[in-house]
């Protein structure tokens, strides 16, 4: 019981809370198979993975447009392979890892922040055959904010994910990533701003 300080802060407390060997998260909106965390943390156990990615599927329907949130992990950690492994609902972690990096997610909205457990994990396992997760869609959620305020966090983001880029092993390989998503959400104030008719913020 707190005061709503967001997703992201709704999940930190969460994370003080929990007891687990394994975390694993589950939006409010969203749903996941009964055997989900069975064969998650049975697969984690058995490999002594840190963390552990299963399959999603929109729900009530797919998009035939979007792409969903999960990319296989083949041996290498790439930009595509972080961009599409971000949100937290689909995997687990295990605890030791969150405790050896201090991870937090970012304040409101910010998935992002898992970024920082994908560029740290010793041990990463995908299970592209099991559709596990169910990501709802066709009602309103945090992804369709496109508040002017909103999009200033996620410039903030995106700026605190490249500072965990430059302080990783990847740093050379994925710097231009950090810009990218840089440009991506800069991009996207500006368009708000634009739609909003807030001059002075599409200026800046």
């Amino acid at each position: 019981d707190q005061k709503n300080t967001g997703l992201g802060g709704a999940r930190n407390a969460g994370l003080c809370v929990a007891t687990g060997e394994y975390i694993g998260f589950v939006d409010a909106d969203d749903f996941v198979d009964c055997k989900m965390y069975e064969t998650l943390c049975t697969v984690a156990q058995s490999n002594n993975a840190d963390v552990v990615i299963c399959n999603s599927k929109f729900y009530p329907y797919p998009i035939k447009h979007k792409k969903i949130w999960f990319k296989e992990y083949t041996g290498d950690i790439d930009a595509y392979f972080l961009d599409r492994n971000v949100q937290p609902g689909n995997k687990i972690v295990h605890r030791k890892l969150l405790d050896q990096i201090n991870f937090r997610f970012f304040d409101k909205n910010g998935d992002g922040a898992y970024l920082n457990i994908l560029l740290n994990a010793q041990k990463i396992i995908t299970l592209p055959d099991y559709y596990y997760y169910f990501y709802r869609v066709g009602h309103n959620s945090m992804s369709l904010n496109y508040s002017i305020e909103h999009m200033k966090r996620e410039v903030r983001n995106a700026e605190w994910q490249k500072t965990m880029i430059i302080n990783s092993d990847y740093a050379d390989k994925l710097l231009s990533y950090g810009d990218y998503l840089i440009i991506y959400a800069l991009l996207q104030l500006t368009t708000v701003s634009a739609k909003n008719g807030n001059k002075k913020e599409y200026n800046n």
